[in-house]
């Protein structure tokens, strides 16, 4: 199984648009990847994207740019990555990843907008080693 080597995110607003940037490292070859976040009142947001392979300090990694879109009615909380599954090439959803250890979260006002933090929200982490 893969592991992640960062993943970019934000905390976001019901009805807003999501983009979560997520790089790993695999043996195995993706079209698309598909991930779902759950909240444990039931709230479910999926996310996908087309994937890339990239080449950093002579190490190949794919990157993914997972869009979606968070519903109006969306309860505020954090949302658990439950599942990561890539599109192989006999077109047929694997897990990539055995326990993705990584969560978005849904808050009624942006990062920035909230007290106590700067107007670029630089006070939060955007990323996530693993």
């Amino acid at each position: 199984m893969s592991q992640p080597i960062r993943v970019e995110g934000w905390a976001y607003t019901p009805g807003a648009r999501v983009s979560l940037r997520l790089r790993f490292r695999s043996q195995s070859t993706y079209a698309r990847v598909k991930v779902e976040f759950h909240n444990p009142s039931g709230g479910v947001i999926k996310l996908e994207g087309v994937t890339h392979t990239r080449e950093e300090s002579g190490a190949t990694h794919t990157e993914v740019v997972l869009t979606g879109n968070v519903s109006e009615n969306a309860a505020l909380g954090t949302y658990e990555c439950r599942s990561v599954e890539g599109l192989t090439g006999e077109r047929k959803w694997a897990p990539i990843f055995e326990e993705p250890a990584f969560n978005i979260r849904v808050v009624q006002r942006p990062f920035h907008a909230q007290s106590g933090e700067s107007s670029s929200g630089s006070s939060q982490p955007r990323g996530r080693e693993a």
